[in-house]
């Protein structure tokens, strides 16, 4: 579907008005509060109803950082981004200045939204990023603004700004970038329509639909449960700024689901257990052996005191990309009659290959079979030969347009045409 994903989840907050679209400890947002909160945060940003100054005038493809913990906030600041038909970027909390000053310069950033705790890094990044001209401060401000320039608007007071009315959309760019574990981060640059492909695969694929083609098709399959309860509750345990949390959770969104946030900042696997019973979670998404390993020895540690976890509503456990053990999923399907969903992909693509383990199946670390299209290729893109000892690497299909921004030699190496077809080969 080559739309915007503003347009597509305004189609659902338009079915869904007044049912729960994310919920986080005591709060909760409807759809329709979600959508018109967005909607007055975009008005801010593009200056609706305010005097010139240093907020207005973010425009369609400007770059809007988000430097926020897991929040209904992030969830807000993304779709106003998206409305805007502006590209958010994904800004990892934990960076320090000179991090921060690479990802500013790098994405050609002009707004930030950003964790009052940040500040101080934030306002001495800020000051070598001279195109990030507009701040937005969520949540207690740590003082006096430490930066130079105009003090930072507030996040509350974004929201009394006039909504943005909607605008037409088409198949917009969408940013993502990687953590830089395989050096500096890089910005994985493609469309809208890549992006609906990949998080439908999390909403409407994990409940064994299909994908919608077109608006018309994806207000059906919405409106085919409003009657009852949600289709899929996700609870992303690891954060929205990496691809897995936020793909999961949009995934969620687009098919008319519910989202259910932690509300501590560091992770937290009691808090994580309790919320699956209290909000009938049934699904579950976290990053290998450091959220599970932790998570399963909070479910022995209740069991063991004879207060044991409610995970009845439990349906399927995700992960995608590092290391999930044997060992732990055992433990875990110990606890929970799920399915063990564990994927290799990267913010450049895939997925390359999938593992499904259940309970009574023989749990292998590191056994995976390809996913549907999918190819190991050796160093002249030719496919290795199973059984052959040959050492190649994973390859999935690209669309044409996906690059590294501002790398082209870079995505030469990661993004290959083969007899005619791209390929995402990261290595």
């Amino acid at each position: 579907m080559k739309e915007s994903l503003a347009t597509v989840l305004e189609a659902v907050a338009d079915l869904r008005a007044d049912r729960t679209a994310v919920v986080q400890g005591g709060r909760a947002r409807s759809w329709r509060e979600l959508d018109d909160r967005a909607a007055r945060l975009a008005g801010y940003l593009a200056g609706t109803g305010a005097a010139a100054d240093s907020r207005a005038g973010i425009a369609p493809q400007a770059r809007v950082g988000i430097a926020l913990p897991n929040s209904i906030e992030y969830l807000e600041s993304l779709l106003a981004v998206l409305k805007l038909r502006a590209v958010p970027v994904n800004v990892n909390y934990r960076y320090r200045r000179d991090e921060l000053v690479h990802l500013f310069t790098d994405s050609r950033m002009q707004a930030l939204v950003y964790d009052g705790r940040l500040e101080p890094q934030v306002a001495a990044a800020a000051q070598a990023a001279p195109a990030l001209r507009t701040l937005v401060r969520a949540g207690e401000r740590g003082g006096p603004w430490p930066g130079a320039g105009p003090e930072p608007g507030s996040f509350a007071d974004a929201l009394a700004a006039p909504p943005l009315a909607r605008l037409p959309r088409g198949d917009d760019h969408w940013l993502m970038y990687t953590g830089g574990t395989t050096g500096v981060p890089k910005g994985v640059l493609t469309r809208h329509s890549w992006l609906y492909q990949v998080v439908c695969a999390n909403g409407f694929g994990l409940l064994g639909r299909p994908v919608p083609g077109d608006l018309a098709g994806l207000r059906a399959a919405v409106a085919g449960g409003l009657a009852g309860p949600p289709a899929i509750v996700t609870l992303p345990a690891s954060p929205l700024m990496h691809a897995t949390g936020m793909y999961t959770c949009l995934g969620a969104l687009v098919a008319g689901g519910e989202v259910i946030l932690l509300t501590s900042r560091s992770y937290d696997p009691h808090e994580l257990a309790a919320a699956i019973g209290r909000h009938r979670a049934d699904t579950l998404s976290l990053v290998g052996d450091a959220f599970a390993r932790p998570l399963a020895d909070a479910l022995d540690e209740a069991a063991a005191a004879g207060r044991p976890y409610d995970l009845s509503s439990l349906r399927r456990i995700l992960s995608v990309g590092v290391t999930w053990s044997a060992d732990v999923k055992l433990r875990l399907l110990g606890h929970a009659d799920v399915l063990c969903r564990d994927a290799i992909a990267a913010s450049e693509g895939g997925p390359f290959a999938v593992c499904e383990t259940r309970r009574g199946d023989d749990a292998v670390t590191s056994r995976f079979v390809l996913a549907p299209g999918a190819r190991v290729i050796d160093e002249h893109g030719r496919d290795v030969v199973p059984g052959s000892g040959a050492v190649g690497v994973l390859a999935a299909p690209a669309p044409p347009e996906i690059s590294y921004q501002g790398d082209p030699a870079a995505s030469a190496r990661t993004f290959r045409v083969i007899d005619g077809r791209r390929w995402s080969a990261p290595g």
